[in-house]
Formats: structure tokens, sequence, C-alpha cells
């Protein structure tokens, strides 16, 4: 054997990481396109649930809806149809997040885009006020599981190199969902004025487009398939993934994955009812038994406070109504539109300047353009375009911080075992803080000024909690089994 065929064969017996393999894989092709179509299709997915959750947005500024289905009372019914969504969120984010960890990122997701689009299209022919409570909150079961599996998947699938900016990429996306229902609004209500529920109806493609992209291009995650024990289709996935990038050399092999995740996988084989739900209830258990509890309590209350400055999206069309702007209609597209900028940054920098950085930045921007809008309205008489491009810088400060920032930082602060179930908890707390927003933006609408100082308050919270969460950038996603590790935790 030659020196060189020597080498060749003792750097082929060691064994590669899933990361290692990945990262190998992309440096070594020049075809990526296949690759990016995989975090495209998480993206259409992510988009399709900004698409339908924000459809209410619109339809509390259409006439016909607020007469035909809330009675004109806009106070309590818009404030109960707002909510219910997030009310179905919760319940979704804890379960949803932790059959992730039990069933599969890809099934969670799978599910919660086809309950989405069934109950989105059963909301469009609903007749009355109570029947379409009923879908909007089967559809925030869907978007709940989307939640909580689709930024999973997309770190897990990431190149440690790169994982900051593709999951923002991915997060991004959500603009895409924003944009397009403004758009549709602006061509059905404010160019043919046409039925809301043809509006209803428009919104449900980014649903399905997305729903048929995953069911076609996602494989499950390597990592939870070896986590799981099944360490063949964790090989066969990862090489999936790098087959995606056009890598043609030596494959990864089941003994490679298995050198990394040696743990016995529990309840391996079981998958009754009672089995699934023992797990779930101990994932979610873990994440306050272990040295998990500090993190996962402070990204809780990052995520909860973050909400009350997300409920703007839904009642900024209300507040345009309220100032008396004309033009609504392109006013909001110009709204929506101001999400670019804070993506393209999130997208560019995160990598750079760290996740926990640019959240900060995000979140203490957009407290500072809501206190000045807060500032400006306050006056007698007030210029439409300062109104319009106050709210807009706004939006593109807050994008930096939720989704582009907090969904990476939440992915990597839980190890692979319970990581679908830490973010659907994170999830869980955000929606249930949204239910209880609704109904204080849905009393304080009306004075914009006190509504706005709350909001900039609550996202100077947001700032504080998150300043103390660990920043994991360009460290590798945590692979521990926190099960193996709760025992050393109560022996100190």
């Amino acid at each position: 054997m030659s020196p060189r065929e020597f080498v060749e064969t003792e750097l082929n017996d060691v064994p590669r990481s899933i990361d290692t393999y990945l990262e190998e894989s992309y440096q070594n092709t020049n075809s990526k396109l296949n690759y990016l179509l995989i975090f495209a299709a998480l993206g259409i997915a992510n988009s399709g649930d900004a698409s339908e959750m924000n459809s209410m947005n619109y339809l509390f500024g259409n006439k016909e809806f607020k007469e035909e289905i809330l009675d004109g009372d806009l106070l309590v019914r818009g404030a109960i149809l707002a909510g219910i969504v997030y009310l179905g969120m919760v319940v979704s984010g804890i379960l949803a997040g932790a059959f992730g960890d039990r069933l599969g990122r890809r099934s969670t997701l799978l599910t919660g885009l086809f309950i989405n689009a069934i109950c989105g299209a059963f909301g469009v022919i609903s007749s009355n006020f109570h029947v379409i409570c009923f879908f909007r909150f089967g559809c925030g079961v869907g978007i709940g599981a989307v939640a909580s599996s689709f930024s999973s998947l997309a770190s897990e699938f990431a190149l440690p190199s790169m994982r900051g900016s593709i999951v923002a990429f991915v997060s991004s996306f959500w603009t895409f969902g924003v944009v397009y229902n403004s758009l549709l609004a602006l061509i059905m209500f404010g160019v043919y004025d046409v039925p809301w529920r043809f509006f209803l109806a428009g919104t449900m493609l980014p649903v399905t487009l997305g729903c048929i992209m995953v069911y076609l291009f996602i494989p499950e995650s390597p990592r939870y398939l070896a986590m799981q024990g099944r360490y063949k289709d964790a090989a066969n996935s990862a090489n999936m993934l790098a087959h995606s990038m056009g890598y043609r050399g030596r494959t990864l092999e089941e003994e490679e994955i298995r050198h990394f995740f040696p743990a016995k996988p529990i309840n391996k084989g079981k998958s009754n009812v009672r089995f699934i739900f023992s797990d779930i209830i101990r994932n979610i258990s873990l994440l306050y038994l272990s040295r998990l509890c500090h993190q996962t309590l402070l990204l809780q209350l990052t995520f909860a406070f973050i909400s009350i400055g997300s409920g703007l999206g839904i009642w900024i069309n209300t507040f345009f109504k309220e100032m008396e702007l004309d033009s609504i209609y392109l006013f909001l597209f110009a709204y929506s539109l101001s999400n670019i900028p804070g993506n393209i940054v999130a997208t560019l920098f995160i990598d750079k300047i760290g996740r926990k950085n640019l959240m900060l930045l995000g979140l203490l921007g957009a407290s500072v353009s809501l206190g000045f809008l807060s500032w400006i309205i306050s006056f007698d008489e007030v210029s439409p375009i300062s109104i319009v491009v106050s709210s807009c810088v706004y939006h593109s400060f807050f994008v930096m911080a939720y989704p582009c920032s907090i969904f990476v930082v939440a992915n990597e602060s839980f190890p692979t075992s319970v990581r679908s179930t830490g973010v659907g908890i994170c999830m869980a707390s955000f929606r249930l803080s949204s239910v209880g927003t609704q109904f204080i933006y849905a009393a304080l609408i009306t004075s914009p000024t006190i509504l706005f100082t709350i909001i900039a308050g609550a996202l100077l919270v947001a700032a504080f909690f998150s300043n103390s969460i660990p920043d994991n950038t360009n460290k590798p996603l945590n692979d521990d089994d926190v099960c193996l590790n709760v025992k050393l935790f109560e022996e100190k």
C-alpha cells in the first residue's frame, strides 16, 4: 500500500458527524439549488400560516364581514375571533411540539398544514360567528403545529456555519405571506370590492402550496432519526440532503452516526397511545427538571412580551382607519413590504453579529420607533405620511427580532431530544399572551397613543429578558439526551 493510499484509508476510518458530512458535501459541490429548494419549501409552509393568520387584519376592515359575521361588534366579537386562533395555537404548540420529538418533525409539519388547509376551506363557507370561530380555532391548531416544527427542521438541516442565515431565511418567508395577503386585499377590496369569502379563499393558496412542497421535497430530520436509534434511516436522510447539493462522494454510513448517537432510545418500537403521551409528558417535564429550566423560562417570557408587539399586525388596518387615512390598502401594502429590509439585514448579519445582538437591535429599534409614532399621533394635526413611515420603520425593526432571530435562538437553546418540545412550549407562551393581547388592542385601538406606549414598554421588557439568554452563534447544535443528564442535575 502506497503512503497516499494509507492516509486515505486512515481518513476514511474517522467517523464523520452529520454536521461535518453536510459541510463537506456543501463545500465540494457546485450545484446547491435542490438543497436550497428544501428551505424554500419550509419557507412556503411558513408563509402559508402567515397568510392564513393575518387574514383577519383585512376582514376586520371589511364592512360586509363586520355586518354579516361580527354584527358590527368589533370590541367583543372581533377580539374573540382574533384571539381564538391564538388559543388553538396554545393547545397545538404544547402538544405538537412534543409530538414532533416523539413522532417526527416532518409528520408534525404535514399534519399542521393539512389541518390548516381543511379548516381554512370550511371557514370560507361558514355561515355565522360561532361556526367561523370553530374553524378559526382549528386553523390555530394547524398553525401551532407548523410553527413548532418548521424552524426545528430548518435548524437541523442547516450547515453549522450558515445556520443563523438559513433559519432567518426560512423565517423571512413570513413576509411573503404578509405581502401576499396585502396584495390580495389591495386587488380584491381596494380595486374590485369582491365579497370577503373570495379573499379568505385566496389566502389558502400558500397553505396548499406549502403542504404539497413539504410532501415532495422535505425528508425527516437525520438528527431526530438518530436520536430515535434509527441509524440507517438517519444515514439515508443525511445522504439525501448531501445528494440534493450534488454531492457524489463517500456517503455517510450507519456506523458513523451510531458513533455520535450511542444512547439507546427510550420506548423504541412502542407506539401505542399510552407510551406516546407518556413521552410527551416526560419531554415537557424535562424542560423544567433539568439544567434547561432557567433558559426555558427566559425564552417563554421573551416570547410572551414579543407577542404584544406582534398583535399590531392584526389591528394595523383598524388603526389606519381610526387615523382616517386615504388609500388604506395601498398603505397596508407598504406596511407589509417594510418587512423586507429587516429580513435582509437579519439574513446577512445574523451569523456575523450574533443572534442575541440582532434580536436586541430589533426589539430596541421597534420600541423606539413605536414610541416615536405614539408621540406623532398625539398632535392635533398629523401627517398621514409620518404615520405610515413610522409604522413601516417599526415593522422593519420588529421583524429582525420576530421571527428572524428568536427562532434561531430558541432552536439553538434546546438539545435535539427536546428541541421541538421546547420551541412548541415557547410558541404556546407566545400565543397564550396573544389571546389576552387581542382584548387590549380591541379596547385601546381608539386610543392609540396609550396603546403604542404599552407596546413599546413590553418590547423593552422583552429586550431585558432576551439579554440573559445564552448566545450560541456558530456553535454546534446540542445533541445531548436530556434524560441522561437529569439525574446529575438532581444530585447536584
